[in-house]
């Protein structure tokens, strides 16, 4: 006989005593040789039989409620004398030794609640917690089942306790379900947006306790949110892409009547308004296809180039602006790289915007220490090119952002929030994503990691 068993034996008398209190109307000495029953099952792994209660003179609508509060009886009284861990494994057994007069349920819905993602929670009629399924307790924070067996619910808040009690109350008193969304902090440590919806758990048509069932609202509605944005996103990139095209098509128009007009003989005059005409609707071409990219409605031909001679050609197209930023470029590229299948354009797109994110990042030091350092190297099956710089870095709570669309950090209309989402969204289609790391502080690292099967 384990020890747990041994202590029910020797407080069997204290523990019947308390589902006395729980429980009116069932006599002492019908509910002491029950704890010393439960306790000899508890040391033999083995379920209570059904009908235990009726096999001694009681009615079997008294059964499911005095066996919770016996089981609730033997938990506080084992909680004052066992740890944490050990508390966790008896709650466990005693909860497998009573579950088949406990719950009133077939063990496949049992294992259906357990497994549930929502939280669940039983009460008896007092409020006090009986069971609980896995996403209760982690929603709570809480160590286990042992730690909240027998508490009130409402106890379990430190946050939101009001609202909780209240619900529980017309729940137990009136029979129906109530419902709220609060800022839940619990006695464990959670701390979470809550939905909880309170209903009435009933036997032979009494208010037999309640069923709590417990979501975390937050994260739905963070779920909700990002799925709005990417619709929102997705269609605004149709709407510039159908802009786009349609500006596209006189630009055409535009750049071959200059193209005819530079060859016609006239005046020095007209032929420099001709070639600015012609500049400047080319201008208008690039910024277009610049915008059908972030639109993603352009196709793109791939071909097998070397990786380190487009970042070579992107950083030399970079010069001009890294030497206004007064940045210092420091060059490590790994000689050994292979060929890979890209979109050369595109490649170069993305390398030059990091490029130009960093020296906006660098404009806030000391232009004496600027310095952006490129690497490239093949680790395991991919290329990688890490762009490192010393500037301010990234705050904790825009890192997650960094690469949205529109989303900048920087005060200014010269800094719409495209350069990053255009540069990740061109690695993603290539196999590939785009790594940040570094603290606040510390500067940051852009890290491009492409697959070499790309």
């Amino acid at each position: 006989m384990s020890s747990v068993s041994i202590y029910l034996h020797k407080h069997s008398n204290a523990i019947a005593s308390s589902v006395c209190d729980m429980v009116s109307g069932i006599p002492l000495e019908v509910l002491e040789p029950l704890v010393r029953v439960l306790a000899d099952r508890l040391g033999d792994h083995a379920p209570l039989p059904a009908g235990l209660l009726t096999s001694a003179g009681l009615e079997p609508a008294d059964e499911p409620a005095v066996l919770r509060a016996l089981f609730l009886a033997c938990a506080e009284s084992l909680r004052a004398k066992l740890n944490v861990e050990d508390m966790e494994r008896v709650a466990n057994e005693l909860r497998a030794a009573m579950a088949p007069v406990l719950h009133g349920s077939p063990p496949l819905m049992a294992e259906i609640l357990e497994t549930a993602p929502l939280g669940v929670m039983l009460t008896d009629n007092e409020g006090r917690i009986w069971d609980a399924n896995a996403a209760a307790l982690a929603a709570l924070h809480a160590p286990g089942l042992g730690a909240i067996l027998g508490i009130r619910l409402p106890e379990l808040a430190r946050v939101g306790r009001s609202a909780l009690r209240t619900g529980l109350a017309e729940t137990l008193s009136h029979g129906t379900c109530s419902k709220a969304q609060r800022r839940l902090t619990t006695c464990f440590g959670g701390d979470f947006l809550c939905e909880w919806k309170l209903a009435p758990l009933r036997e032979g048509g009494r208010i037999a306790g309640a069923v709590a069932y417990l979501s975390n609202a937050g994260k739905h509605l963070a779920r909700a949110h990002n799925d709005e944005r990417r619709e929102r996103f997705s269609m605004l990139g149709e709407l510039i892409a159908a802009i786009a095209h349609e500006l596209n098509n006189p630009l055409t128009g535009i750049l071959g009547n200059a193209q005819l007009l530079k060859k016609v003989d006239c005046a020095p005059m007209i032929r420099k308004r001709i070639a600015l005409i012609d500049n400047e609707a080319k201008r208008c071409r690039r910024m277009i296809l610049d915008i059908l990219s972030f639109a993603r409605r352009y196709d793109v031909e791939r071909e097998m180039h070397n990786v380190n001679a487009l970042l070579s050609e992107s950083l030399t197209t970079c010069e001009e602006r890294l030497a206004q930023a007064e940045v210092a470029l420091e060059i490590n590229l790994a000689a050994d790289l292979p060929e890979l299948k890209m979109d050369a354009g595109g490649v170069r797109v993305m390398f030059s915007a990091i490029v130009t994110n960093a020296c906006e990042a660098l404009s806030s030091i000391d232009k004496h220490s600027r310095t952006l350092r490129v690497d490239s190297c093949i680790e395991h099956e991919f290329v990688r090119i890490a762009f490192r710089d010393n500037g301010p870095g990234i705050a904790k709570e825009d890192r997650r952002n960094v690469f949205d669309p529109f989303f900048t950090t920087r005060n200014s209309d010269d800094h719409p929030g495209l350069g990053l989402s255009l540069a990740y969204d061109i690695a993603r289609q290539h196999g590939g994503h785009i790594q940040l790391t570094g603290n606040e502080g510390e500067g940051a690292t852009f890290t491009v990691v492409l697959p070499l099967s790309s």
